[in-house]
């Protein structure tokens, strides 16, 4: 294997070995008619660019020009060597990326180059591969739409679990099998999934799924992709047809292919292996889909004297925000030993690790800082319900902005549903229906045919929990019950709408038919705290749906507002895209990365996975670059970076929360690498230790004096511990939130032991 590494480290080849980059002229030409375009090539691009014959990797980091360096080596095939322009294939990821290559090619190239070039996607590739079969020995195929794969997933689903998917987990069971068929699982790594994840019996579908298309003669686009590569296996003649036709195969974002596609590209490109793939390792980000990063790192036992070449200038970003990217990406080991580099210089740090109370703040400085600048701005954030907050706080501010790719899933939920049924409760004390749908999920003791006996009863305008009372034949503890219901609807009428959500959904015990959900728990408790957020500035619980259905409208028609300057998406949905400025929102542990701090070690694979993801959200800023931590559990990835500059040469640490997080705190937590360090002091402003204590999140403690009153004396347990901030959900009071100093000092708060 030979290395063409050409940049800031200099040549590392011996000079007999240098690439030979063929006639000069013809190059120069080339080259000539790229400068009147205003291109220059570097010479990293050139040595690339002017690859002939054999497997070549081309290792590109973010922002070096891979794309026009791509389109330089189709010319240069064509214009150096002769080759037709209808024996060359590009493939890339997507539909999008294959129409915006065939322009970019035309304009640089189309007063030289005539003929139409295919740039193509693997599956439209396959989709030509599978139809001419189809129609040559009529089989009748029918690929099914994404919506026909979801209505036949849900349909096994429900015969299976006898209960029907919510959104969010149908598209992990189809995400689940796509990621199987392009992993190429065995039964037995299939079983090994199964266990892995969180997608029970997928097996077991996954068999029902495929009996029900064999069937009916469907197939879905991972199938075709599977009669692609069995047509080219088993037709010797179509196989060798398409080598003739394909005799030069170039794939871009090689990253992000499958095993199940590679294996349908070796095939093509054999036996002469004239494949030419753009790749970087540190972007490989969709694994969960199947993309496999190894094939990449195994080349050479794939292809023999694969010619590797290293691109690692980037020409968009700042010297602080290119060394950051460096410092995160290092910590991974299972990738290709590179640098990324710029000459672009800073005038000043361009990079801000910055610290804000809770996610409110976090908004609210977004806000502030959008309101002080005219730039283009993107906020990145982990996954789609990371949007709702924001995108709530720029719609209460009436700025413009535009949401890339994103699934309104959040608001069909089932906990937001329930959610708003119990506002209608609220809102309308005889509202029937609305208990109907949540009677089960509060504890109300009601049995089914109660239920049906309301819904055939005009209560006309009464309290429905009075009515109960005063019609129905209850039980002792039934009778306790819905009084207890009825005196907490009463009470949160009272409150201002977002406390009374959040207290009623605690006081009814909503809170505690999530906990059951031991999986899930977590990620609807996020749920919940999204709903009550966007509530918060409503004033009457009449308006409190309504509010919620006009975000879901807001962001849903931002979809078309592409000429805002803010722009939103999921880092996944980031990559291949540049701004100006970007924001990194909760860089937070467990969130990214995903597993937490204390189980790194065992999760080693999916921490690098995370930081690949980082890392590309990071490379995404030309500009400016701020990372957010609203609170205290700092990402790992966020402690790396300030353990390596330690000496703030290109990172500036602000600390914009009442917390009083200073850099000095951060900086010393890094030196001792103890991630935990303050977890249970209370720190000042000077960073000196005002109090210490032993409480933590799940205690049973005993407050003294609720409300101020020494004759109120409630058990309840420590929900959060946030700084100074200790928020206790105490029986019969509800979330109430403390200052911890003042609970310490005048002993107003104990542990119970027993």
């Amino acid at each position: 294997m030979e290395f063409y590494w050409i940049g800031n480290k200099g040549i590392r080849i011996e000079e007999d070995k240098r690439v030979d980059l063929g006639d000069k002229k013809m190059n120069n030409r080339i080259l000539k008619l790229l400068e009147r375009k205003g291109i220059n090539y570097t010479e990293q691009q050139k040595e690339a660019m002017f690859h002939n014959e054999g497997p070549a990797l081309v290792l590109s980091v973010p922002g070096s020009g891979k794309t026009v360096t791509l389109l330089g080596r189709v010319a240069n095939l064509i214009l150096n060597y002769n080759v037709s322009p209808i024996n060359i294939l590009a493939i890339t990821f997507s539909r999008a990326s294959a129409i915006d290559m065939n322009n970019r090619f035309k304009r640089l190239f189309g007063d030289e180059i005539k003929q139409e070039i295919r740039f193509s996607t693997i599956h439209a590739f396959a989709n030509m591969v599978v139809g001419s079969y189809n129609r040559k020995f009529n089989k009748n195929l029918v690929l099914l739409k994404p919506w026909q794969t979801s209505y036949i997933i849900q349909e096994i689903y429900r015969e299976i679990f006898k209960e029907e998917a919510i959104e969010e987990e149908l598209d992990s069971y189809i995400t689940g099998i796509s990621y199987i068929k392009n992993k190429m699982l065995t039964d037995d790594e299939i079983d090994k999934y199964e266990k892995d994840s969180e997608l029970k019996k997928i097996g077991l579908i996954l068999k029902r799924y495929d009996s029900i298309k064999k069937e009916k003669n469907y197939y879905d686009y991972d199938d075709m992709l599977e009669l692609c590569l069995q047509i080219l296996k088993e037709n010797q003649i179509t196989l060798e047809f398409l080598r003739e036709k394909y005799k030069y195969v170039l794939l871009d974002e090689g990253q992000d292919t499958s095993k199940l596609q590679f294996e349908i590209i070796k095939l093509l490109v054999s036996p002469k292996n004239n494949i030419f793939i753009v790749a970087d390792d540190d972007q490989t980000i969709y694994g969960f889909r199947g993309a496999c990063p190894e094939l990449l790192l195994n080349i050479n036992n794939i292809f023999n004297n694969t010619k590797i070449y290293f691109m690692e200038q980037n020409f968009r970003s700042t010297k602080s925000i290119i060394e950051v990217a460096n410092k995160i990406i290092v910590n991974n080991k299972d990738r290709y030993d590179k640098t990324i580099f710029t000459k672009k210089t800073d005038n000043c740090k361009s990079v801000e690790v910055i610290y804000l109370d809770n996610i409110s703040k976090q908004n609210e400085y977004i806000i502030n800082k959008i309101k002080e600048s005219n730039k283009e701005v993107a906020l990145l954030y982990r996954n789609n319900i990371s949007a709702i907050p924001i995108a709530n706080a720029l719609y209460n501010n009436e700025i413009e902005f535009h949401i890339n790719n994103y699934k309104a899933s959040f608001f069909n939920h089932w906990v937001v549903k329930d959610i708003m049924q119990i506002i209608n409760l609220i809102s309308n004390k005889s509202d029937v229906e609305a208990l109907s749908n949540v009677y089960y999920k509060i504890k109300s003791y009601l049995n089914k045919n109660m239920i049906n006996q309301l819904l055939n009863t005009d209560i006309k305008d009464n309290d429905i929990f009075d009515y109960l009372l005063n019609n129905f034949n209850l039980k002792e503890h039934e009778y306790d019950r819905i009084l207890t219901l009825k005196v907490c609807f009463e009470e949160a009428r009272k409150k201002k709408v977002s406390k009374g959500v959040r207290d009623i959904l605690y006081q009814v015990d909503y809170f505690k038919y999530i906990e059951k959900m031991k999986d899930k728990a977590t990620s609807y408790n996020e749920v919940i705290d999204t709903v009550i957020d966007i509530l918060d500035n409503v004033e009457e619980y009449s308006n409190a749906n309504e509010r919620i259905m006009k975000l879901k409208e807001r962001i849903e028609s931002s979809s078309d507002n592409k000429n805002t300057r803010i722009f939103l998406s999921t880092l996944h949905g980031s990559k291949g895209l540049e701004f100006e400025e970007v924001y990194l929102l909760s860089v937070l542990d467990g969130v990214i990365p995903s597993i937490k701090k204390e189980n790194k070690y065992s999760n080693n694979e999916k921490i690098q996975d995370d930081r690949r993801l980082f890392y590309v959200g990071v490379t995404r800023a030309k500009e400016n670059l701020k990372i957010l931590v609203p609170g205290q559990e700092t990402s790992i990835f966020v402690d790396e970076l300030i353990k390596e500059d330690i000496d703030k040469k290109y990172l500036t640490i602000r600390a914009k929360t009442t917390k009083t997080i200073t850099y000095e705190m951060v900086k010393k937590k890094a030196i001792n690498n103890k991630a935990n360090i303050y977890s249970n002091k209370i720190i000042d402003k000077n960073d000196n230790l005002v109090l210490q204590h032993n409480f933590k999140v799940g205690d049973t403690v005993i407050h003294k004096a609720v409300d101020g009153s020494k004759n109120r004396v409630a058990k309840g347990i420590i929900k959060e511990i946030d700084g100074d901030k200790i928020k206790i959900d105490l029986e019969f009071y509800g979330i109430k939130v403390y200052s911890l100093k003042v609970l310490l000092r005048n002993k107003l708060i104990s542990k119970v032991t027993d």
